[in-house]
């Protein structure tokens, strides 16, 4: 019998403003979870997006950068990676865990980007993956 895996993504908007062309983007890999707690303070410029959700905890397992227009793929746990190809205007992101492909989609970047991954983690949480637009500091 095929496993059937729900999967919800969620574009949520913390900013309006659209990054440049050869910009970066922030890849952050999110443990939601219950319990006591709060939001890492890594994760301070996303804790508005993520009071959407019904977590009271987050805690940052990972954190990565790419360039604009990306074409690689970033390793963010021994077990998840995400590949990124495309510019911001057609940005393709999928997420491999165990060498299996548990996400796949095509964003327009204007605003964070927000996934929700299926299946637990260890402690009963769930995995969240956020992608930002980061202007380059030149």
């Amino acid at each position: 019998m095929k496993m059937r895996t729900l999967l919800t993504v969620a574009l949520l908007g913390v900013t309006g403003a659209a990054a440049a062309a050869g910009d970066q983007l922030s890849i952050r890999l999110v443990e939601a979870g219950q319990g006591a707690g709060d939001i890492s303070p890594e994760l301070r410029d996303v804790a508005r997006l993520l009071k959407r959700l019904n977590y009271p905890v987050y805690k940052l397992l990972a954190s990565a950068a790419a360039g604009l227009p990306a074409n690689q793929t970033l390793k963010l746990t021994d077990d998840l990676q995400v590949k990124l190809t495309g510019a911001q205007a057609d940005l393709r992101v999928v997420v491999i865990r165990r060498r299996k492909k548990i996400l796949a989609v095509n964003i327009v970047l204007r605003k964070p980007f927000l996934a929700v991954l299926p299946g637990a983690t260890r402690s009963g949480g769930r995995l969240l993956l956020i992608i930002l637009p980061k202007p380059s500091r030149d």
